[in-house]
């Protein structure tokens, strides 16, 4: 993991410090937070940038050999008191939050994983190696440790995953989106800024926004792996080009900033 984050003085996270202990004890292979929850860690509790709404939902990525593995890691955590959802097996609820649990590694097969029993419903995991390589260890009450998908990975997972599902949430991962974007140029990252994105100011001409974005992209790419990088690219090309608008139009605020921001995030990326 990289740099740790000291979130024990943040009583409000007590709850789920709990839930990450259970987790913790359950679950055998390395496990980290992505989704929301990772986004709130790293950007409101960690560097006080506001949220619209506290999140219940807690989606995590498990590193796992095996089906029968993520079989031993559900009962396991019903046995801890989880309830299933009726024909949602990745989801589980407990303490009043709702668990996604999304297995890669051994189960996946360039890139995709199929769930069980029938394999006929399939899920890109393309960006979880790379974000738990490169996780963020945040120190919840109690001293529970979580690893945290940082940023840059974040935005891998996140264009990945609005590109699987924007059809049916179509605002969903692309406000994520925009708020990691809008993010990277805030007061807490802005050494980074201009120590590491110096060339990138001067191309948008002095635009923290933007240089903040197509900073936010290049440190996706230093981490991404290749069929994870390739996928990116697709994605990128197709939306920051102006002929669809379709992630520019998903995401919150004016049509032309967003697509802005999308032209930036390719140049940074490519």
């Amino acid at each position: 993991m990289n740099i740790s984050i000291d979130l024990t003085g943040e009583p409000e996270l007590k709850e789920l410090g709990e839930i990450v202990e259970t987790l913790n004890d359950v679950v055998a292979d390395r496990w980290l937070i992505v989704g929301a929850t990772a986004r709130d860690l790293i950007l409101h509790y960690a560097h006080r940038l506001p949220i619209a709404r506290k999140t219940v939902d807690l989606d995590i990525g498990v590193a796992i050999a095996s089906w029968q593995k993520f079989d031993e890691l559900r009962r396991g955590l019903i046995a801890r008191g989880a309830l299933a959802v009726p024909n949602v097996a990745h989801r589980l609820r407990l303490r009043g939050w709702s668990i996604d649990v999304v297995p890669f590694g051994g189960v996946e097969h360039d890139g995709v994983i199929a769930w069980p029993p029938r394999g006929d419903t399939e899920m890109s995991v393309l960006g979880f190696t790379e974000a738990i390589t490169h996780a963020t260890s945040v120190i919840l009450p109690d001293d529970v440790i979580a690893a945290v998908a940082s940023p840059p990975a974040l935005l891998l997972l996140k264009l990945m995953a609005w590109d699987d599902r924007h059809h049916e949430l179509p605002r969903h991962d692309a406000y994520d989106i925009r708020i990691l974007l809008d993010s990277y140029s805030r007061e807490w990252n802005v050494d980074h800024l201009y120590d590491d994105g110096d060339d990138l100011l001067q191309r948008f001409g002095y635009d923290n926004v933007l240089a903040g974005a197509a900073l936010l992209a290049r440190d996706a790419r230093a981490i991404a792996e290749r069929a994870t990088a390739e996928r990116i690219a697709i994605i990128l090309e197709r939306e920051a080009s102006g002929d669809t608008l379709v992630l520019a139009a998903d995401m919150s605020g004016r049509v032309e900033e967003n697509l802005s921001l999308l032209e930036a995030v390719r140049f940074g990326f490519l």
